[in-house]
């Protein structure tokens, strides 16, 4: 299953973040971009409980990470 995770992040944090999620397996794309969210990661998981405990035991222990927001993909058109 997939998942775009927007993360808010501290400013002075955005970089040191992405650097961290590209490090991740589950992680299979990072953007940089602009308005509400700081970063948009792309996430492969087997499951609901893997995403979750990916959340909870990586993403949420970075340093700078304010808030996150999940959508579900239903599908990839390209």
């Amino acid at each position: 299953m997939l998942m775009l995770l927007t993360l808010k992040v501290d400013p002075d944090r955005v970089s040191a973040i992405c650097q961290d999620l590209i490090r991740f397996g589950h992680v299979r794309k990072v953007l940089e971009v602009t308005g509400e969210f700081d970063v948009f990661a792309l996430v492969e998981a087997k499951s609901v409980k893997d995403f979750r405990d990916f959340l909870e035991e990586r993403v949420s222990k970075l340093p700078g990470v304010r808030r996150t927001e999940t959508y579900l993909v239903l599908e990839e058109w390209k």
